[in-house]
């Protein structure tokens, strides 16, 4: 990536700096950043390799519950969901009890949901009396900002690293808390950008905004002013619009991704976020693009990628 002229790389240094120091220093992860080897223009920003979006809200969102001295927490989502196994290990690591009764999908127990049983042992799909509190799906909880709020944090450095500043950026989003923070984080940077979010889950625009709009007070509390949005617009993938559905085009993309990145992504969030930076590409225009899902969001989706594999196979 070029270097651009018209970037005060002091002033962005000392923003960087105040923008750390209002926030936990846990939450001080910067992301690998890695070239496309199919696309000249395209970085990758590999949030996949410290555990997904979520692995950041936790960051923040673990020490608080900490604080609150809850003990016994309910964890929600799907048991084949690799969050589920993840924050339950987090939570034990953190001396809370985590507790899981929410069903998953049908068919034979399989990766995550393998390993939740593990982590949960007899608390798993069991009603096992009163929780102190329950953590939303998606770990989307206002006490989750400041860790997502990282995400900008870790842009705005590496991008500090090598003198140059992208303004394309391509973004996946389930809850929107995540695409929110990133949104409020760059906000505070005052850099010229452009974040598309492809949404997987059929929001829009205005959902984003109000995500915003309803953690305005958190980031009011963290940097003592007013947040402020980027340039943002919010659009759907071209493939399996309904959330969780594993298309073939996205089965194919995971298998492109591996043998032509050299990177395992999942099938649901990044592999369609590929497939629709590809539709919009603008070659020699360079962006960046996040990869949120890896190999163990890979592996909730066994049984689709098994049958597929087994079809491209067989033809």
């Amino acid at each position: 990536m070029s270097s651009d002229s018209k970037i005060d790389w002091l002033d962005v240094e000392q923003s960087l700096s105040h923008f750390w120091n209002s926030l936990p220093a846990e939450v001080r992860v910067v992301s690998q950043w890695t070239p496309s080897r199919r696309f000249s223009e395209l970085t990758y920003v590999r949030e996949e390799l410290l555990g997904s979006y979520k692995a950041r809200k936790y960051l923040s969102l673990i020490p608080w519950l900490r604080e609150q001295g809850f003990e016994r927490i309910r964890v929600a989502g799907s048991s084949h969901s690799g969050n589920v196994t993840q924050l339950g290990l987090l939570l034990r690591q953190n001396g809370m009890e985590p507790v899981y009764l929410f069903e998953g999908r049908g068919g034979p127990p399989a990766g995550n949901q393998l390993l939740s049983q593990l982590v949960y042992g007899s608390s798993f799909k069991t009603d096992s009396g009163d929780v102190d509190f329950e953590i939303p799906e998606g770990g989307s909880h206002p006490a989750a900002l400041a860790g997502s709020l990282g995400l900008a944090g870790s842009l705005v450095e590496k991008s500090l690293e090598q003198n140059t500043w992208t303004t394309r950026i391509f973004m996946d989003s389930g809850t929107g808390f995540s695409a929110a923070a990133l949104l409020l984080g760059l906000g505070f940077f005052n850099l010229p950008c452009r974040v598309t979010i492809v949404s997987m889950t059929g929001q829009s625009s205005e959902d984003i905004q109000d995500i915003c709009h309803s953690l305005s007070g958190d980031y009011g509390r963290l940097f003592d002013k007013p947040p402020r949005i980027p340039e943002f617009e919010v659009n759907h993938p071209p493939v399996g619009p309904s959330f969780g559905s594993v298309p073939a085009a996205s089965l194919a993309e995971v298998a492109a991704f591996a043998q032509q990145e050299a990177i395992l992504i999942d099938p649901i969030y990044t592999a369609k976020l590929s497939l629709y930076y590809q539709q919009q590409r603008v070659a020699g225009q360079e962006a960046l693009m996040f990869l949120s899902g890896g190999v163990r969001e890979l592996l909730c989706f066994q049984g689709p990628l098994r049958k597929w594999l087994e079809q491209r196979q067989s033809q």
